[in-house]
């Protein structure tokens, strides 16, 4: 091989080294966050209440509802909340760390529809899933996968995501 090709080839691969490397550089605050999520659903020792429709919801649903909070030593660190709507299910967790939220995850699973264009209630198909780091009240970081761009119903689950994650915090905490 030349000089001058084996130079390029050299300056070439590190540039891309270079470049990958960027690229798996994480967002200050995300390793912390990932780390505490982790711990917290690892926690088996967690204290668990749930409540279920009319106790959380303003309006019930055609498949009901549930919201689920975790707790260590009467401090929430995890809330997950279910909705069963006429076409699917919706999931919000909401993440806490010494009372701050620190990650959203949400998730709409649509129900398949069946040859003749029934809904088969017993399968479902992931629509939108998005992930949402939170550091000082902002969000930091954020992961969106959806089935198709501009799914409405991932947008609306997640516009009143930190509205939500307040309320249903002290709603856990009025309840204690």
């Amino acid at each position: 091989m030349k000089p001058t090709k084996t130079i390029l080839l050299i300056f070439t691969t590190m540039f891309c080294g270079a470049i990958a490397s960027a690229q798996d550089m994480e967002v200050p605050g995300v390793p912390e966050i990932k780390a505490a999520f982790y711990a917290i659903n690892a926690n088996l020792g967690l204290k668990k209440r749930v409540l279920e429709n009319e106790e959380f919801l303003d309006n019930i649903t055609d498949g009901g509802g549930t919201l689920t909070f975790y707790s260590k030593k009467d401090t929430v660190v995890k809330i997950v909340e279910l909705i069963g709507l006429s076409f699917g299910n919706t999931t919000r967790e909401f993440y806490f760390n010494n009372g701050k939220l620190i990650f959203i995850y949400g998730k709409v699973c649509n129900f398949v529809q069946k040859d003749g264009g029934d809904l088969d209630y017993k399968k479902t198909h992931t629509t939108f899933e998005g992930r949402y780091y939170i550091k000082d009240n902002k969000t930091i970081k954020v992961v969106i996968n959806q089935e198709e761009p501009g799914n409405e119903m991932g947008k609306e689950l997640m516009d009143n995501m930190f509205v939500d994650g307040d309320r249903y915090l002290k709603m856990f905490n009025q309840k204690k």
